[in-house]
């Protein structure tokens, strides 16, 4: 199996309760309780204390949340963790005039740049509830009919209102593989693992290889394609690491270790523009923290692909300089 650490975003357990269907009595009974908690979602950014590595949630009380509850566009209820109810809301409305004095408290900041430094159980509540919140926004309209679409059962999917259609809609997650790739030497003297770097990346910025699952593909399918596409490199004993929700917009990263014979690659300079083996000792270089002057860069530290590469490093020697 694997021995990966929890990624950020994939900590935040929460009981959705989806067998449940809410009526709208209870939907304000959990609402309403004094200990609930309301995210709000504009764009890519949730409302967030500024004081955020205290505490990031922002505590609304009930007068609040009523006003809330009648001005935002979308709400969706969440479920609960330790017993309190969480719900997302579409957060325009605080940007109003009548709603200055709940916007003094807190502020709309993008989720990845403080991720790491914020709890990641609650990270991974706002993750949840921005990737909802989204969805909701990006499907207000039927992909069938172009009839509007409305929010149904708590938020949990959408209907067409189009009364010869009513086709029905849920969240939707684009499955996403990312895979580090190793080399070890036929006597087992050298390990190496190839890591590279987007065309969108800045020089040095380096990281393991991902793309989108296609249609009638198995994940380890994709991994072969997406390796063979972008480096030319043929790989066996495909191994699963583990899994991170990516709502950005909404996927789901699955993380794999696979294998290669050859040292051999070549760059398609069309996804990737460079590759470049590193040893386990090398691994170092792409610590910010070790050496923040260093070129040479690893992949942000929300990111599974940094997991996958230090996991992979701490497993082969003993110690990262």
């Amino acid at each position: 199996m694997n021995n990966l650490v929890k990624p950020t975003y994939a900590e935040g357990y929460v009981d959705r309760h989806n067998n449940i269907k809410l009526d709208e009595s209870k939907f304000n009974e959990l609402y309403y309780k004094e200990n609930s908690i309301v995210i709000a979602v504009k764009d890519e950014n949730v409302f967030v204390n500024k004081d955020f590595q205290d505490r990031a949630i922002v505590n609304f009380s009930s007068v609040d949340k009523k006003r809330l509850k009648h001005s935002a566009k979308t709400i969706a209820y969440l479920g609960t963790t330790q017993q309190q109810p969480i719900f997302s809301i579409e957060g325009d409305c605080l940007q109003d005039n009548q709603f200055k004095d709940l916007a003094r408290k807190g502020a709309f900041i993008d989720l990845r740049s403080i991720a790491s430094a914020i709890n990641n159980k609650t990270a991974s509540l706002f993750a949840y509830a921005k990737g909802l919140i989204q969805w909701h926004i990006n499907s207000r309209y039927c992909n069938k009919c172009g009839s509007s679409t409305k929010s149904m059962n708590s938020g949990r999917h959408r209907q067409c209102m189009n009364k010869t259609c009513r086709i029905e809609y849920f969240p939707r997650i684009d499955p996403v593989i990312i895979t580090l790739v190793e080399h070890i030497s036929n006597d087992g003297s050298i390990v190496r693992c190839l890591l590279g770097r987007n065309t969108c990346s800045p020089v040095g910025s380096y990281s393991t290889f991902a793309g989108f699952v296609e249609i009638g593909e198995t994940f380890e399918q994709a991994v072969h394609r997406e390796l063979h596409e972008e480096v030319a490199i043929n790989v066996d004993e495909i191994n699963y690491q583990g899994t991170q929700p990516w709502p950005f917009p909404h996927s789901i990263m699955i993380g794999f270790r696979a294998s290669t014979k050859s040292l051999s690659f070549c760059v398609d300079k069309i996804e990737i523009d460079e590759a470049r083996w590193f040893k386990p000792e090398d691994i170092w270089l792409l610590s910010d923290r070790a050496n923040p002057q260093s070129p040479v860069k690893n992949s942000p530290y929300d990111s599974i692909s940094r997991i996958l590469v230090e996991t992979w490093a701490k497993e082969r020697i003993k110690e990262i300089v």
